[in-house]
């Protein structure tokens, strides 16, 4: 069902994206950024507010609400609304009927659905790889693809390219979550092939496509932590959107998006994606195409309305 048959179904009359609105140094800006575009181009009534106390009055009846919980300070629990909230605390989820709130979670190796998981209840109407958990009320799917499926680029291959953008955050924390420990090797392995690694920063979203496209290889590098977890980041399925083959250093990447060049030897991963030649690029990025367009914003926002509806007609 589209977004909007199942808004209607809900009685949804508009989509709050609440926060980060003006927070351009958070990755979740990008994301929230995601889902308020595609809404816009899909003519779907829809608000982008930051998390602040004069926002609180925005939220009405008949309002649909994506969250995520370091920017929800004053997020209000407003009768006959609904939530979407990734990482949620339980005081503010608990105050919630579950007919009126999803959980979300980032899909990893350890929730993809079984096969058997897959025809059980609402997870056969979900689109993608997505896995919803009724007895936590979580749904878990990876964040998606900016572009509508129709949006797509053309494939793309440039011979004796020497530069490679890599578009996103470098960085690490406490627990080891980052990638900033195995970039350096993705750069060394580049430069030992005549490319240079550039980090683009702060440019405009627009732009993304634009370096993306124009990179000698594109592929997805992930830290230790996300690689053994199974973490996926956006930026494989925003490559192959662009055109590009969708590659990764993740085997666990696999399991649910099979589509995926998956290889964690970094040498082996660059040396595949230069060893194509322009028809077996183009023949990739079209059959990976395909996949993509189930991992695109609109599907993700479709996949938390068919659980509400679900939870709603039980």
């Amino acid at each position: 069902m589209s977004i909007q048959s199942l808004s209607q179904s809900l009685q949804i009359q508009r989509i709050i994206v609440w926060g980060l609105r003006t927070v351009f140094n958070n990755s979740y800006h990008f994301i929230h950024g995601g889902f308020f575009l595609t809404l816009k181009k899909l003519q779907v009534p829809v608000i982008w507010v930051d998390d602040l106390p004069d926002n609180s009055q925005v939220i009405r009846s008949g309002d649909f609400v994506i969250a995520v919980n370091v920017f929800m300070k004053y997020l209000p629990i407003v009768k006959g609304a609904k939530y979407c909230l990734h990482n949620a605390e339980d005081e503010f989820v608990n105050r919630l009927d579950l007919q009126e709130c999803v959980r979300l979670q980032v899909l990893n190796r350890d929730c993809f659905p079984t096969e058997e998981q897959k025809k059980l209840g609402v997870n056969p109407l979900l689109v993608g790889a997505a896995n919803y958990d009724s007895s936590i009320n979580t749904l878990y799917q990876s964040w998606g693809a900016p572009l509508l499926a129709n949006e797509f680029y053309k494939p793309m291959r440039l011979e004796y390219k020497k530069s490679e953008y890599f578009v996103g955050t470098i960085w690490d924390n406490d627990l080891g979550q980052g990638n900033s420990q195995v970039i350096p090797v993705y750069k060394s392995e580049l430069l030992r092939r005549g490319i240079r690694f550039l980090h683009v920063q702060g440019a405009p979203e627009k732009m993304n496509p634009l370096y993306v496209r124009h990179a000698a290889v594109g592929a997805s590098i992930v830290g230790n932590w996300q690689r053994l977890v199974g973490y996926t980041p956006c930026r494989l399925f925003k490559a192959v959107s662009f055109g590009r083959v969708g590659l990764i250093n993740s085997v666990a990447t696999s399991l649910g998006y099979p589509w995926a060049i998956c290889n964690e030897n970094i040498p082996d991963l660059i040396d595949y994606a230069l060893g194509l030649s322009a028809s077996q690029t183009e023949d990739l990025v079209r059959h990976q195409q395909k996949f993509v367009a189930q991992e695109t914003y609109e599907q993700k926002i479709s996949n938390m309305l068919q659980v509400l509806l679900f939870n709603q007609l039980k």
